[in-house]
Formats: structure tokens, C-alpha cells, sequence
């Protein structure tokens, strides 16, 4: 079957932008993952095209869906960003975002600039050997255990870890594991439950989910993207670790690397950052 390829406005994280694609009509028994394997689309880039599709519980016969000529994300430049501090927040080189871009002076970056952010670079950078690295850069605002809640304003047990980031800053798999849920409700809003040997990592308040349920989640993949949704004073992320068999939560520090410092240290002179704990 012959695709036309057609040249869209489409809305990606809030950026409006012509993109080459094409829209395939969901067949008989397709899914999102079935899709982005006859497409060769990953699922977190098919649903950043197709959002809405993360709260069906199932696809429609022939609702078409946009899929992207390339297998990419963008990242439009924001005041004050550097082309270090985008690597960073994808966990990447930036030669690689350089050379992407055709870029040939990285202190040249324009606000509004769209860059593109191909799916496979993006964590190349994230250290891999520690158990569980940080899901994002950005500080604990709120840690584990009892606190004031910034809400209700009163004492209440506090069953994960808050991390301020800005919204739409990309979110990285702590763990390899299957995705348990991928949805909105409740004082999490928006958020993620990936399951691995018996823990279940959760990770709330998303402004974008980008997995769905039943994708098997590599370590280090992008997987949604920091928001407010739920019950919440402001971007951040909450990151939390429970265990499957009882439901109790653990401190995620007790498995975090606390010298952050070291763990997003950039080795300019090769491709190894090891963000995320080392």
C-alpha cells in the first residue's frame, strides 16, 4: 500500500510546525504498541503526535492516527538555555544535537529555534549501571516521610519524592519494567506505574504521558514529561517506589545516588555523561 507522505501543521508539547507524515487508519485488532512496531515509530513518539490515544482503552477501526516521516521529538529554545542544558535535559550529547541540526556554533541558539531531538540519542548519556537512576535533573523540593502538606496544610505522610523541573522538561525511565498504568485520576493526575521484580515506580503530576500501558519500558527511555496535574502547587515531579506485594512504599533515596554532582558530570571529550548516577 502506497503511503502520501503530506506536509502538516501539527501541534507537538505545545509547538505549532509543519511536519512531513502521513495518518494510517487503526485496522482489526491494533494497538498502540502493534502500530509503532508496523510503522517503526516508537510508541512515546506516536503518542507525542497522537496524545489522545494514552485514555482509550482501545483503538477505533479506522481512526487515523499521525505518523511522523522521522522518529523524532522537539524542543523549542526557551530564554536563557544553552545547548548543554538541552543535552542534559535529554540525558544526550550535544555534539549530537548539533550535527542533527546543522548547527555549527552551539552558542548560537535562537529563542523559538524548533530543534530536533531523535528518539534513539535521547538517554544515550544516562548511566545504565546504577540500580535506579534520577528520573530528571532538578532538586528535592519535598523528601520522603511526614510533612506539611503544602495543600491541605496539615501533617501527612509524604510516600515518594518531589523534584522541581520545569514543565515539559522530559522524563527518563528510573528502571527497565512493564507499564501498569498510564492515565489521569486522583491527586497524582497525570501519571505513570511501571512494574519491575516486585517494585512499582511511579511517576505523577506528568503535563504529557508518552507510554501506555503494557510497553515494556527501557531504562533510560523518555517516557512522559514534568506538569502540575493533580493535586499540586507547581511543576515538579513526584517520584515514588512502592512494593508490589504489599503495596508499602520505600524512600526512592535509599536506592538514588545522592551526589548529584557527580551523577550529571559531562565528559565533553566522549560520549558519556552518566547523568543520572554513577
Amino acid at each position: 500500500m502506497k503511503r502520501l507522505i503530506v506536509l502538516i501543521i501539527v501541534l507537538c508539547g505545545g509547538i505549532g510546525f509543519s511536519e512531513a507524515g502521513y495518518y494510517y487508519k487503526v485496522q482489526k485488532n491494533d494497538s498502540i504498541i502493534k502500530i509503532s512496531e508496523k510503522t517503526k515509530i516508537s510508541v512515546p513518539v506516536l503518542i507525542d503526535r497522537n496524545p489522545e490515544i494514552v485514555y482509550q482503552k482501545y483503538l477505533n477501526l479506522n481512526q487515523k492516527l499521525f505518523i511522523p516521516k522521522e522518529n523524532i521529538f522537539y524542543y523549542e529554545v526557551k530564554p536563557g538555555d544553552s545547548l548543554n542544558y538541552i543535552a542534559i535535559k535529554f540525558f544526550t550529547h550535544p555534539d549530537l544535537i548539533l550535527k542533527v541540526n546543522y548547527i555549527k556554533d552551539k552558542n548560537f541558539l535562537k529563542v523559538g529555534q524548533k530543534l530536533k531531538i531523535p528518539y534513539k540519542i535521547i538517554g544515550l548519556c544516562y548511566n545504565k549501571n546504577q540500580t535506579i537512576g534520577w528520573p530528571i535533573i532538578g532538586y528535592v523540593s519535598s523528601p520522603y516521610g511526614y510533612r506539611m502538606h503544602p495543600i491541605y496544610k496539615k501533617i501527612k505522610f509524604h510516600t515518594g519524592i518531589d523534584i522541581v523541573a520545569s514543565k515539559g522538561t522530559p522524563i527518563i525511565a528510573a528502571n527497565s519494567g512493564k507499564v501498569i498504568y498510564a492515565g489521569e485520576s486522583g491527586g497524582y493526575g497525570k501519571h505513570i506505574k511501571v512494574l519491575l521484580n516486585n517494585k512499582i515506580y511511579l511517576y505523577g503530576h506528568l503535563s504529557e504521558i508518552n507510554v501506555c500501558k503494557g510497553y515494556i519500558v527501557k531504562k533510560g527511555e523518555i517516557i512522559g514529561k514534568v506538569g502540575s496535574t493533580g493535586i499540586s502547587t507547581g511543576p515538579h515531579l513526584h517520584f515514588e517506589i512502592d512494593n508490589f506485594k504489599d503495596n508499602k512504599s520505600m524512600d526512592p533515596m535509599m536506592f538514588l545516588d545522592k551526589n548529584k554532582n557527580k551523577a550529571y558530570n559531562i565528559k565533553s571529550d566522549e560520549y558519556k555523561m552518566y547523568m543520572g548516577g554513577e
